[in-house]
């Protein structure tokens, strides 16, 4: 029976943090944002005495760890909406802050601007570079074709040496 209070209370609290981080008032948010966090505190000291029993809850250590994860998960929401929540807040008191903050971020920007210049040039210098090591690893490969076609030559003008050479031998031998 506690197994499926538990898990009423659980999707209670789960529909209710759903409903304020989708409301569109800062007020009833807050509201239902401060109202889940007791409910999560309910569900977690539940869940920690089913934890040191289990059986006594007709749970196995399987689904105690299977809530542990659900209970975390919605404790992540949670924060990730009352950081919203407090986001909020903030942003509505505090006009200055908000005029301050835009400043400084078109100052970040301008300064990202910059750096963006800087990288575009260096990418620039290294298009020119890399053209030049293009063209200077083509003149090698021509002077490496060159040199293999006078290799070649090579090559055959002494293999015709030497069958000639081989000849002269031969004939030589006839003689003696």
């Amino acid at each position: 029976m506690a197994e499926v209070a538990w898990m009423n209370e659980y999707n209670k609290i789960r529909t209710q943090l759903l409903k304020a981080t989708n409301s569109d008032t800062l007020s009833s948010r807050a509201l239902v944002v401060d109202s889940v966090k007791t409910g999560l505190n309910m569900l977690g000291k539940q869940l920690d005495s089913m934890e040191k029993k289990p059986s006594d809850y007709g749970l196995t250590r399987a689904k105690v760890l299977r809530r542990r994860g659900m209970l975390d998960n919605l404790d992540r929401q949670y924060k990730s909406a009352q950081a919203v929540k407090n986001q909020n807040l903030t942003t509505e008191t505090t006009t200055n802050s908000s005029n301050s903050r835009l400043m400084q971020q078109r100052a970040t920007m301008k300064e990202h601007g910059s750096l963006i210049e800087e990288l575009g040039a260096g990418v620039s210098r290294l298009n020119q570079k890399s053209k030049a090591i293009n063209e200077e690893a083509n003149l090698h490969l021509s002077l490496l074709d060159g040199m293999g076609d006078d290799i070649e030559k090579a090559n055959r003008g002494l293999i015709e040496e030497t069958e000639h050479a081989e000849k002269v031998r031969q004939k030589n031998k006839t003689f003696w």
